[in-house]
């Protein structure tokens, strides 16, 4: 679980990272398991990563350079 943030908390961090890199937050996108990536203990930006991923739109590749990860 992640000891930092409340999942709310984190939500909000996600969707910044996603707004500034794809100008879209979360609700915009297709389902992903936000809820499992945070109780793994997965960062905001290891899950803004997942959830473009899951989008399957934009290669690996791309979705790092977008986050710059």
């Amino acid at each position: 679980m992640n000891d930092v943030l409340t999942y709310r908390e984190w939500m909000e961090a996600v969707d910044e990272i996603l707004i500034r890199a794809v100008g879209m937050d979360q609700m915009s996108m297709a389902d992903w398991l936000s809820r499992d990536a945070y109780d793994a203990g997965a960062s905001p930006i290891e899950a803004a990563y997942e959830c473009l991923l899951e989008q399957d739109i934009l290669s690996d590749g791309q979705i790092q350079d977008l986050l710059g990860i």
